[in-house]
């Protein structure tokens, strides 16, 4: 799934897409999703291409469409691991297509 990261502040924007062209159609509209199931949040790697790319442990809901959208501090650039991890490369280009 793909979201909408802010690079000047650090945050991804918590909104879970099916698609790059659907973030870009919602880009910068500041979509908050909080998780309410039962189950909660599953663990996932969030990956971002802002910089020269990295990504990190995080939490994402596939039903409510949630991903933690908390501030990178501290523990965060710790544990980040630098450039595109392999599962990013094998995602179709059709779900990477955007009027970006």
């Amino acid at each position: 799934m793909f979201y909408e990261y802010n690079g000047t502040v650090g945050v991804c924007v918590s909104h879970l897409y099916d698609n790059m062209q659907q973030v870009a159609d919602n880009w910068r509209n500041g979509k908050w999703m909080t998780c309410s199931c039962p189950g909660g949040m599953e663990e996932v790697e969030i990956y971002s291409s802002y910089g020269d790319g990295f990504s990190w442990a995080g939490f994402s809901c596939r039903k409510c469409r949630a991903v933690d959208g908390r501030t990178l501090d501290d523990s965060y650039l710790d544990s980040q691991i630098q450039g595109e991890p392999q599962w990013h490369k094998e995602i179709p280009p059709e779900l990477m297509k955007s009027d970006f």
